[in-house]
Protein backbone atom coordinates (compact mmCIF):
# COMPACT_ATOMS: atom_id res chain seq x y z
CA UNK A 1 0.00 0.00 0.00
CA UNK A 2 1.16 3.22 -0.93
CA UNK A 3 -0.35 6.68 0.65
CA UNK A 4 0.35 10.42 0.54
CA UNK A 5 0.14 12.81 3.91
CA UNK A 6 -0.85 15.78 2.83
CA UNK A 7 -0.38 18.85 4.44
CA UNK A 8 -3.59 19.54 5.21
CA UNK A 9 -4.54 16.04 6.76
CA UNK A 10 -3.93 14.14 9.92
CA UNK A 11 -4.40 10.38 9.88
CA UNK A 12 -5.61 8.67 12.48
CA UNK A 13 -5.27 4.72 12.25
CA UNK A 14 -7.12 2.25 14.61
CA UNK A 15 -7.80 -1.29 15.05
CA UNK A 16 -9.75 -2.93 17.36
CA UNK A 17 -7.66 -6.00 18.52
CA UNK A 18 -11.12 -8.28 20.21
CA UNK A 19 -10.60 -10.64 17.10
CA UNK A 20 -7.59 -12.96 17.89
CA UNK A 21 -4.82 -13.14 15.59
CA UNK A 22 -3.78 -15.90 13.96
CA UNK A 23 -0.44 -17.63 15.34
CA UNK A 24 1.22 -17.44 11.77
CA UNK A 25 0.77 -13.81 11.71
CA UNK A 26 1.77 -12.84 15.34
CA UNK A 27 5.29 -14.79 13.99
CA UNK A 28 5.23 -12.43 11.06
CA UNK A 29 4.66 -9.72 13.13
CA UNK A 30 7.24 -10.14 15.69
CA UNK A 31 9.92 -10.22 12.91
CA UNK A 32 8.93 -6.76 12.44
CA UNK A 33 9.62 -5.50 15.72
CA UNK A 34 13.62 -4.25 16.49
CA UNK A 35 15.79 -6.43 18.83
CA UNK A 36 14.87 -3.71 21.89
CA UNK A 37 11.03 -3.93 21.37
CA UNK A 38 10.72 -7.35 21.29
CA UNK A 39 12.87 -7.61 24.70
CA UNK A 40 10.74 -5.31 25.81
CA UNK A 41 7.59 -7.58 24.56
CA UNK A 42 9.00 -10.89 26.02
CA UNK A 43 8.94 -9.02 29.54
CA UNK A 44 5.27 -8.74 29.82
CA UNK A 45 4.01 -11.27 31.56
CA UNK A 46 0.49 -11.34 30.58
CA UNK A 47 -0.60 -12.55 27.37
CA UNK A 48 -2.74 -10.16 26.56
CA UNK A 49 -0.27 -6.95 27.32
CA UNK A 50 1.67 -9.04 25.24
CA UNK A 51 -0.59 -8.73 22.29
CA UNK A 52 -1.21 -5.14 22.56
CA UNK A 53 2.84 -3.97 22.63
CA UNK A 54 2.85 -6.22 19.40
CA UNK A 55 -0.13 -4.72 17.21
CA UNK A 56 0.68 -1.12 18.55
CA UNK A 57 4.69 -0.51 17.52
CA UNK A 58 3.84 -2.74 14.56
CA UNK A 59 1.21 -1.17 13.31
CA UNK A 60 3.06 1.87 13.62
CA UNK A 61 5.95 0.40 11.54
CA UNK A 62 3.22 -0.65 8.76
CA UNK A 63 1.48 2.02 8.90
CA UNK A 64 5.17 4.52 8.32
CA UNK A 65 5.96 1.90 5.91
CA UNK A 66 2.90 3.57 3.54
CA UNK A 67 3.90 6.54 3.20
CA UNK A 68 7.65 5.87 2.13
CA UNK A 69 9.31 2.88 0.53
CA UNK A 70 11.01 1.24 3.54
CA UNK A 71 10.65 -1.95 5.21
CA UNK A 72 8.66 -1.86 8.36
CA UNK A 73 11.38 -3.61 10.19
CA UNK A 74 14.26 -0.68 9.06
CA UNK A 75 12.54 1.89 10.66
CA UNK A 76 14.59 3.30 13.69
CA UNK A 77 13.43 5.64 16.78
CA UNK A 78 14.56 7.76 19.30
CA UNK A 79 12.95 9.23 22.55
CA UNK A 80 13.04 13.12 23.80
CA UNK A 81 13.89 13.18 27.51
CA UNK A 82 10.42 12.61 28.69
CA UNK A 83 10.14 9.27 26.73
CA UNK A 84 8.13 10.54 23.72
CA UNK A 85 9.22 8.15 20.41
CA UNK A 86 9.74 10.15 17.78
CA UNK A 87 12.06 9.39 14.21
CA UNK A 88 15.10 11.11 13.91
CA UNK A 89 15.78 13.57 11.25
CA UNK A 90 12.88 14.07 8.75
CA UNK A 91 9.85 12.04 8.79
CA UNK A 92 6.38 12.33 9.53
CA UNK A 93 5.34 13.05 13.45
CA UNK A 94 3.42 10.52 15.11
CA UNK A 95 1.78 9.12 18.40
CA UNK A 96 0.60 5.85 19.68
CA UNK A 97 -1.90 4.60 22.44
CA UNK A 98 -3.60 1.26 23.07
CA UNK A 99 -6.43 -0.03 25.37
CA UNK A 100 -7.58 -2.96 26.40
CA UNK A 101 -9.74 -4.33 22.79
CA UNK A 102 -8.03 -1.14 20.94
CA UNK A 103 -4.82 0.43 19.65
CA UNK A 104 -4.45 3.96 17.84
CA UNK A 105 -2.00 5.18 15.73
CA UNK A 106 -1.94 9.14 14.33
CA UNK A 107 0.77 10.93 12.10
CA UNK A 108 0.67 13.98 10.44
CA UNK A 109 3.84 15.52 8.73
CA UNK A 110 5.19 18.45 10.61
CA UNK A 111 3.20 18.67 13.71
CA UNK A 112 3.41 17.35 17.22
CA UNK A 113 0.46 14.86 18.09
CA UNK A 114 -1.02 13.33 20.97
CA UNK A 115 -3.08 10.39 21.08
CA UNK A 116 -5.05 8.78 23.89
CA UNK A 117 -7.61 5.48 24.17
CA UNK A 118 -9.32 4.41 26.93
CA UNK A 119 -12.32 1.97 27.53
CA UNK A 120 -15.65 3.53 28.92
CA UNK A 121 -15.84 0.81 30.90
CA UNK A 122 -13.41 0.74 33.42
CA UNK A 123 -14.28 1.53 36.86
CA UNK A 124 -13.02 3.48 39.57
CA UNK A 125 -13.77 6.08 42.47
CA UNK A 126 -14.44 8.81 40.07
CA UNK A 127 -15.16 11.88 42.95
CA UNK A 128 -11.83 10.99 44.08
CA UNK A 129 -10.28 10.88 41.17
CA UNK A 130 -11.91 14.24 39.86
CA UNK A 131 -10.74 15.82 42.72
CA UNK A 132 -7.26 14.73 42.68
CA UNK A 133 -6.60 15.17 38.67
CA UNK A 134 -8.95 17.58 37.26
CA UNK A 135 -8.74 21.46 36.86
CA UNK A 136 -11.73 23.74 38.81
CA UNK A 137 -13.10 24.20 35.43
CA UNK A 138 -13.47 20.54 34.08
CA UNK A 139 -14.60 19.40 37.68
CA UNK A 140 -17.41 22.54 37.16
CA UNK A 141 -18.45 21.25 34.04
CA UNK A 142 -18.26 17.45 35.11
CA UNK A 143 -21.18 18.00 38.03
CA UNK A 144 -23.37 19.53 35.48
CA UNK A 145 -24.01 15.90 33.30
CA UNK A 146 -26.06 13.58 34.15
CA UNK A 147 -25.01 11.28 37.47
CA UNK A 148 -25.10 8.23 34.32
CA UNK A 149 -22.88 9.80 32.21
CA UNK A 150 -20.00 11.43 34.63
CA UNK A 151 -18.03 8.26 34.56
CA UNK A 152 -18.25 7.93 30.75
CA UNK A 153 -17.89 12.41 30.85
CA UNK A 154 -14.67 11.89 32.89
CA UNK A 155 -12.70 9.42 30.76
CA UNK A 156 -13.50 11.59 27.63
CA UNK A 157 -11.66 14.26 29.67
CA UNK A 158 -9.10 12.64 30.82
CA UNK A 159 -8.23 10.77 26.90
CA UNK A 160 -8.25 14.70 26.00
CA UNK A 161 -5.64 15.27 29.24
CA UNK A 162 -3.56 12.92 28.21
CA UNK A 163 -3.29 13.55 24.20
CA UNK A 164 -2.54 17.19 25.21
CA UNK A 165 -0.17 15.99 27.68
CA UNK A 166 1.36 13.69 24.93
CA UNK A 167 1.57 16.51 22.37
CA UNK A 168 3.29 18.51 24.37
CA UNK A 169 5.92 15.48 25.03
CA UNK A 170 6.03 16.08 28.32
CA UNK A 171 3.73 13.15 29.08
CA UNK A 172 2.39 12.24 33.15
CA UNK A 173 5.29 15.12 33.88
CA UNK A 174 2.92 17.81 32.52
CA UNK A 175 0.66 18.52 36.06
CA UNK A 176 -2.93 17.44 35.13
CA UNK A 177 -4.77 20.09 37.33
CA UNK A 178 -2.50 22.55 35.35
CA UNK A 179 -4.64 22.90 32.11
CA UNK A 180 -8.14 23.02 31.25
CA UNK A 181 -9.89 20.81 28.30
CA UNK A 182 -13.64 20.55 27.57
CA UNK A 183 -15.61 18.44 25.62
CA UNK A 184 -17.97 20.95 23.30
CA UNK A 185 -19.65 18.40 20.88
CA UNK A 186 -19.51 15.06 20.11
CA UNK A 187 -16.39 14.88 18.06
CA UNK A 188 -14.90 18.38 19.01
CA UNK A 189 -13.13 20.12 21.91
CA UNK A 190 -11.69 23.10 23.25
CA UNK A 191 -8.41 24.02 25.83
CA UNK A 192 -10.34 26.23 28.12
CA UNK A 193 -6.68 27.14 29.63
CA UNK A 194 -3.15 26.82 29.34
CA UNK A 195 -0.68 25.69 31.87
CA UNK A 196 1.84 27.87 30.83
CA UNK A 197 3.36 30.82 28.56
CA UNK A 198 5.25 28.68 26.70
CA UNK A 199 2.13 27.18 25.16
CA UNK A 200 0.84 30.96 24.75
CA UNK A 201 1.20 30.57 21.10
CA UNK A 202 -0.07 27.54 20.09
CA UNK A 203 -3.22 26.61 17.57
CA UNK A 204 -4.60 23.36 19.34
CA UNK A 205 -6.86 21.15 17.68
CA UNK A 206 -8.36 18.97 19.93
CA UNK A 207 -11.19 16.20 18.95
CA UNK A 208 -12.90 13.56 20.70
CA UNK A 209 -14.65 10.53 19.80
CA UNK A 210 -16.68 8.33 21.63
CA UNK A 211 -16.77 5.03 20.23
CA UNK A 212 -18.62 1.76 20.84
CA UNK A 213 -16.37 0.36 24.19
CA UNK A 214 -13.77 3.16 23.79
CA UNK A 215 -12.80 6.84 23.76
CA UNK A 216 -10.51 8.33 21.58
CA UNK A 217 -9.01 11.53 21.43
CA UNK A 218 -6.29 13.72 19.47
CA UNK A 219 -4.22 16.79 20.18
CA UNK A 220 -2.36 18.64 17.37
CA UNK A 221 -0.05 21.63 17.89
CA UNK A 222 -0.20 23.56 15.02
CA UNK A 223 1.23 27.22 14.14
CA UNK A 224 -0.39 30.23 14.63
CA UNK A 225 -2.83 31.42 12.45
CA UNK A 226 -2.74 27.45 10.61
CA UNK A 227 -6.18 26.39 9.74
CA UNK A 228 -7.60 22.95 11.07
CA UNK A 229 -6.32 20.03 9.50
CA UNK A 230 -8.92 17.12 7.95
CA UNK A 231 -8.86 13.88 10.59
CA UNK A 232 -8.66 10.97 8.06
CA UNK A 233 -9.87 7.87 9.79
CA UNK A 234 -8.28 4.62 8.61
CA UNK A 235 -8.70 1.21 9.40
CA UNK A 236 -5.44 -0.69 10.01
CA UNK A 237 -6.57 -4.40 10.18
CA UNK A 238 -5.79 -5.35 7.19
CA UNK A 239 -2.23 -4.22 7.70
CA UNK A 240 -2.22 -6.56 10.84
CA UNK A 241 -3.72 -9.20 9.35
CA UNK A 242 -6.56 -9.15 11.76
CA UNK A 243 -9.55 -10.03 9.89
CA UNK A 244 -13.65 -9.47 11.64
Amino acid sequence: MSLALPAGEIHLWRVATSVPLPSARERFLLDILSPEERARYERFYFARDRLQYLLVHTLLRLTLSCYAPRAPQSWEFVTNPYGKPMLPGDGPCFNLSHAEGLVACVLADDVALGVDVERLNRQGDWATLTRRWLAPEEQDWLVVQPVEERSTAFLRLWTLKEAYAKARGLGLSLPLDEFAVQCATDSEAVLLRRESAADANTNWQLQCWRLKEHGLALAAALPPGAMRRTVVHRDGAPLLGITP
